[in-house]
C-alpha cells in the first residue's frame, strides 16, 4: 500500500490535532480536580488556602506566658533547621535545646 505526501500531510495533521485535543482535556481535568480538592481542603480547614489576607511579619517579642521557642513560630523553624544541621555530620549524637535567644543587628 503506498500513500501519498498529501494523505501523509493528512495523517500527520489529524494525528497531532488528536494529541493537542486530548492533552487539552487532560490539562482541565487536572485544573478541575485541582479545584475540587481545594475547595474540599478548604471545607475541612476554613482557614487553610486564604488568599488576600496580610500576613504579619513582624518579629515577635517573648511574652510572659512562655519562651521564644513556644511563642514565635519562626524561632522554632530556626531551631529545628539548626539540630538540622547539626546532627547532619554526626547521627549518633544527641542533641538539646537549652536556650534561643533573638539577636537584633
Amino acid at each position: 500500500m503506498q500513500l501519498s505526501l498529501l494523505e501523509i500531510l493528512w495523517i500527520t495533521i489529524v494525528s497531532m490535532g488528536i494529541v493537542f485535543v486530548m492533552l487539552t482535556i487532560l490539562m482541565f481535568l487536572m485544573q478541575g480536580s485541582s479545584k475540587i480538592i481545594q475547595m474540599l481542603e478548604a471545607k475541612s480547614h476554613p482557614t487553610a488556602g486564604v488568599v488576600g489576607n496580610p500576613v504579619n511579619l513582624a518579629p515577635e517579642t517573648p511574652k510572659d506566658n512562655g519562651t521564644l521557642f513556644e511563642t514565635n513560630k519562626l524561632a522554632r523553624v530556626a531551631a529545628l533547621v539548626a539540630l538540622t544541621q547539626a546532627s547532619a555530620d554526626v547521627p549518633d549524637k544527641h542533641f538539646e535545646i537549652v536556650s534561643i535567644e533573638k539577636k537584633v543587628d
